[in-house]
């Protein structure tokens, strides 16, 4: 049973079909009683495009019955009307099929200002559904000279219709916003698109009027010009009426006896042929030009806001941020090179970024940028020295990224570098003293003792966590203890990254870890201890070819004026996390 909402729609299509082509063909008759500019067929293809398959018969059919009861007010034949309405249905479907099946991508529709969207509509949905019909519409009328000229102009005026209206009536949405604009103009100050859309506008009416009424001089080209002009200020909405502003000139122009071929004694029905195809090829040849013209200038916004995102965070960055080319010669160097590594970041450029390394470490990071050229969008970490400054040696962790190109080729590098040097130090001296784990190598329960011992002495703020890794015996018990000293050595690495040279992450049990926080408060701990979480819980273990992940429970707290008060704070706040579902955090009350 039909629905009140189907019905409805389907009647104010026929009636939108119906009074469309009516204007159409009242102001515009061709001599076979076509229109120069057929508008209707545009509007239902796109109905049909934003609705389902089981409303197309309803839809359909009502503007079927519009284009009959019209054409017989028109004077059209019965049997000619059954004509046309089973070929002009028979473009709408086709229309509607290629333009459902041609303007998505994947299951997204392709943005209506993409040049390839464009092409599609013009080539595809536009010319090929009304130049087949075209064709059958001769073939039905008996393949003679009155049927040529009736499939010319069915052609013509189709093709011109859906590829200056399509685009537009595919944006109604769109079109309601901008009346809603227009209108606003009113109440506020107009802007310079405001200014330069009635601008061209005008001028395109203007242009259009000269170049048809001085038909003796070839002044066609002036309306192309103004186009090609409009595109770099004005949207394809706009664009779409000043081709509508165009063809009714044109057509107006013509019908007068104004037009290029006037002179030369040609029949009406020739120049308002010559006319369409004057149009048709303005259509295709501006249209997608536009559409790329819109592309370049949003690749570029894009580009400007990109890069002054990255000035900003390169300038403020104490981290040494380098761009370099596929040789690794420098494109940028941030600020921060001169304070760590007292280089001038300008005469850094074009200099190859090696001759900052220890020469015994140069086949390391050499070896790490080639893997970062290798695989484009992955990161790659490498550790370095750097040679001495001041004579002073500097520690580096640098994390490569390389950039692909729109083919997935890599054209460059980023590398974020930062300064280790002083957890060089402490891990140096943990080392010599014995304080480091030898399965992760990560510092021991002493040495964390030792380090909370430190601040408290220095009366230093700071936070501890406790953190457990969920069901670690199960992973014993099912992969190997070989398989659990990896998940160790794993989640050692996840949580070293991105801490600061003053933390410290120490293993002091078996699967129990704790990381040390000095001078941060509950909040910034917090926030380390999720990330830290969140990394683990996506991390992947290999083991022999199978896939081992693994969850966290942590347990924060405070450091106070007792090391050991302290760890047990935090290993009651970890037992609430265990005992509440595991993978979370617990802060100490």
């Amino acid at each position: 049973m039909l629905s009140r909402p189907a019905l409805h729609t389907a009647a104010v299509t026929g009636v939108a079909f119906a009074a469309m082509g009516m204007i159409a063909l009242q102001t515009s008759p061709m001599a076979s009683g076509l229109a120069f500019l057929w508008p209707s067929t545009a509007l239902l293809v796109v109905r049909l495009h934003t609705r389902r398959l089981r409303d197309w018969p309803l839809m359909v059919a009502a503007c079927m019955l519009a284009l009959g009861v019209m054409l017989a007010l028109h004077g059209v034949q019965g049997r000619c009307i059954a004509l046309m309405t089973t070929v002009d249905t028979i473009e709408t479907l086709g229309a509607s099929w290629m333009m459902r099946a041609l303007m998505k991508q994947g299951d997204q529709p392709v943005p209506s200002e993409e040049i390839g969207w464009l092409l599609r509509a013009i080539f595809a949905v536009s010319l090929l559904p009304a130049f087949a019909c075209g064709l059958l519409l001769w073939a039905m009328l008996g393949l003679t000279p009155h049927g040529w000229e009736t499939g010319r102009d069915w052609f013509l005026g189709h093709a011109l219709g859906m590829m200056i209206l399509l685009p537009c009536f595919s944006r109604m949405q769109r079109l309601r916003h901008n009346l809603h604009d227009l209108m606003a103009t009113f109440e506020r100050r107009w802007s310079w698109r405001d200014v330069a859309t009635l601008g061209f506008t005008a001028l395109m009416a203007a242009s259009a009027i000269v170049a048809f009424a001085l038909s003796t001089r070839p002044l066609l080209f002036l309306p192309v010009l103004v186009l090609v002009a409009a595109m770099l200020w004005v949207e394809l909405f706009t664009l779409s009426w000043m081709y509508l502003i165009l063809a009714t000139i044109s057509a107006v122009m013509t019908i007068k006896g104004f037009s290029p071929l006037a002179q030369m004694h040609v029949s009406m029905a020739q120049q308002l042929a010559s006319a369409q195809v004057y149009l048709l090829f303005t259509v295709a040849c501006v249209t997608p030009v536009s559409g790329l013209v819109r592309k370049l200038q949003r690749s570029l916004r894009e580009l400007r806001e990109s890069e002054a995102r990255y000035r900003l965070l390169a300038d403020h960055s104490t981290d040494i941020i380098v761009s370099s080319g596929l040789e690794g010669r420098a494109h940028f160097c941030s600020p921060s090179i001169s304070k760590l590594c007292q280089r001038d970041p300008d005469a850094m450029i074009g200099r190859r970024l090696l001759t900052l390394v220890d020469p015994q470490y140069r086949r390391r990071v050499a070896e790490a940028y080639l893997r970062a050229l290798a695989r484009p969008g992955t990161t790659v970490e490498v550790e370095f020295a750097g040679l001495r400054c001041n004579g002073q040696a500097r520690w580096f962790e640098a994390h490569l990224r390389g950039v692909a190109d729109q083919r997935g080729v890599a054209e460059c590098v980023v590398s974020v570098i930062r300064d280790m040097s002083e957890r060089k130090q402490v891990e140096s001296a943990l080392t010599q003293a014995a304080f480091t784990d030898p399965l992760t190598g990560l510092a021991n329960r002493r040495a964390l003792m030792e380090a909370m011992v430190g601040c408290i002495d220095n009366r230093q703020a700071g936070c501890l966590a406790v953190i457990d890794l969920d069901h670690f015996k199960l992973v014993n018990d099912r992969f190997g203890h070989a398989a659990g000293d990896a998940v160790l050595r794993s989640f050692a690495r996840v949580a070293r990254q991105g801490l600061r040279a003053t933390d410290m992450l120490a293993r002091i049990g078996g699967e129990e870890f704790a990381l040390l926080l000095p001078d941060a408060d509950i909040a910034i701990a917090e926030r380390i201890c999720k990330r830290i979480g969140a990394r683990l819980a996506s991390t992947v273990t290999h083991h022999d070819g199978r896939p081992i992940t693994v969850t966290s429970s942590m347990g924060l707290s405070s450091l106070c004026g007792d090391p050991a008060a302290t760890l047990e704070a935090a290993d009651k706040a970890l037992y609430i996390a265990k005992a509440g579902g595991r993978a979370r955090l617990q802060v100490a009350a």
